[in-house]
């Protein structure tokens, strides 16, 4: 099946800086992927890629078989929304209006919102758990909340491709758990969602695929009982974890032991799917 997003060869430079070298990546239909890694490898740079925000160095994007680079604009926005980290506004819009700009790339040239518009921006706010804030400006909520408000907003544009940089870096455990089950839910109506995550327990219960990452390279990607490795993990994040599967959640889980302060890299490392023979720690 041909992926829905693809990125060949990426590579990116800023200034005299590698941020991102020779990275590949897939996503398909009904995929929630994630994006992991310690901080400075290159997570958040390689998504604003993937969302057309920056031109890479080398390489290219695809949607649907199609450059990114050659696609218009609006043709973009209409497949692919994009949650940043910095929720900063500017501007005293309300919530609402924030959540109903969502609607914009599907409305014809000067045209205003319609009865249709106003109900899927409504629906994504009940959806998200934002709808009570409506008449709130945005320039009045926590972090948390305008984390929220500006999912609903890319919910709203009912995008193909959803990537979201920390989508519940700001939330409770309770928010984090709703809005991860959500694009969950959404991928599997036969949506894309990439997102960069950091907690390594809740990225393994939720996606189905995970890329590693560190110092601008993918170093493991697969499914996450493949990626969880004790050398991947301590070739990425310099740390002696345990690794386990925990019949509770289902799910693959990881408990960080100490720091690693050698620089050496353990040998063994396998950076593929195939990486299921590496012993684990119980």
């Amino acid at each position: 099946m041909e992926p829905r997003i693809a990125a060949r060869g990426i590579s990116y430079h800023a200034g005299d800086k590698r941020i991102l070298h020779g990275v590949d990546l897939a996503a398909r239909d009904g995929e929630f992927v994630g994006l992991l890694g310690p901080n400075g490898a290159g997570k958040s740079t390689l998504l604003r890629v993937l969302a057309g925000l920056i031109k890479p160095s080398m390489g290219t994007v695809t949607i649907d078989g199609d450059d990114l680079t050659a696609m218009r604009p609006i043709d973009v926005a209409r497949k692919v929304a994009y949650v940043p980290q910095d929720t900063h506004v500017a501007f005293d819009f309300s919530v609402w209006e924030i959540v109903l700009m969502g609607r914009h790339p599907h409305l014809p040239r000067f045209a205003v919102e319609g009865k249709r518009d106003h109900e899927i921006a409504a629906l994504a706010m009940e959806q998200v758990g934002v709808r009570h804030l409506g008449d709130r400006s945005i320039t009045s909520l926590s972090g948390g909340e305008r984390q929220m408000v500006f999912i609903a907003k890319a919910l709203a544009q009912q995008p193909q491709i959803l990537l979201l940089d920390e989508p519940v870096s700001a939330l409770d455990i309770r928010h984090q758990l709703h809005v991860l089950s959500l694009v969950r839910s959404y991928t599997e109506k036969g949506a894309t969602a990439i997102a960069v995550l950091h907690d390594l327990n809740l990225a393994a219960r939720f996606c189905h695929r995970l890329y590693l990452m560190a110092e601008g390279a993918v170093t493991a990607q697969g499914p996450p009982d493949a990626v969880y490795t004790e050398e991947a993990l301590a070739r990425s994040y310099r740390v002696r974890a345990a690794v386990r599967y925990d019949p509770l959640v289902q799910s693959t889980t990881v408990t960080a032991l100490g720091a690693l302060e050698e620089r050496a890299e353990p040998e063994g490392l396998q950076t593929t799917s195939e990486s299921h023979e590496n012993t684990r720690t119980t």
